[in-house]
Parts: structure tokens; sequence; C-alpha cells
């Protein structure tokens, strides 16, 4: 299950170019996790150093006032998990529902004689001019 953005599509449909796209796909999404990773650590440091500061400045009131932003903030992350819960539900459907084979041929032999024939014949017959009968 890889998520929009990390779609990758070749023209060629070969099993060695499927198992390169899938090997590519993993990559983008490892780069971006690392990357992301990366990112949160930086603001965790700057928030702890906020932190600190707030905590001299403020004093006692600092408790009530980082009790105040947490309510918010677990509010509003509530709502993002939400969401991305749906997002990532979605995505699973998509990318796991098997595509719809309904696709209707015509029939290759069309009898229009007065002769009737068996099913093993019209199977043979459906086959083509060019398949090679086994003996």
């Amino acid at each position: 299950m890889f998520p929009k953005y990390a779609n990758l599509k070749f023209t060629n449909n070969s099993p060695a170019s499927q198992v390169t796209t899938k090997k590519a796909q993993t990559l983008h999404v490892k780069n971006e996790i690392k990357f992301l990773f990366k990112k949160k650590d930086k603001l965790n440091q700057d928030l702890c150093t906020l932190h600190l500061r707030a905590a001299q400045e403020w004093g006692s009131m600092w408790p009530k006032i980082q009790n105040s932003i947490y309510e918010s903030l677990n509010y509003e992350m509530e709502q993002k998990y939400k969401t991305l819960d749906m997002k990532i539900r979605k995505l699973v459907h998509t990318q796991t529902q098997k595509p719809s084979t309904n696709t209707k041929f015509y029939p290759k032999v069309i009898n229009k004689t007065s002769i009737s024939f068996t099913d093993e014949e019209l199977t043979l017959l459906n086959k083509g001019l060019n398949h090679k009968r086994k003996y």
C-alpha cells in the first residue's frame, strides 16, 4: 500500500519493471519517513527550549497555561487523526480492490451455416487459424 504521491507509472508492464516500480515506491516512502523524523526531532528540540523559557517567564502560572494549550491541541489532534484514518481506509480500499474483469469479447466464430458444432469444435475454432494442434 503506497500513498498517491509515491505512485510511479512506467509504460513497460514487464515483471522486471513491476519489481523496479515497487522498489522505487518503497525507497521513496522510506526517504520521506526519514525526512519527517528528522523534522520532528528538530521541532521537539525547539519545543523543549521554548517550554523551558516559558516556564521561567510565567512561573507558577505556567501549569495552567500549559493545561489549556494541551486541551486545545488534543482536540485538534483528534480531528487530524480522524482525517488521516479516513485517508488510510480509502487508500486500503482502493489499492486492495481487484479490477473488474467484466470485459465482453465478441465471438470469433459466427456460425452462418445449418451445421451445428459441438462445444469442443467451437473452442477449437475460437483458438484461431494459427493454433497448432497437438496429436
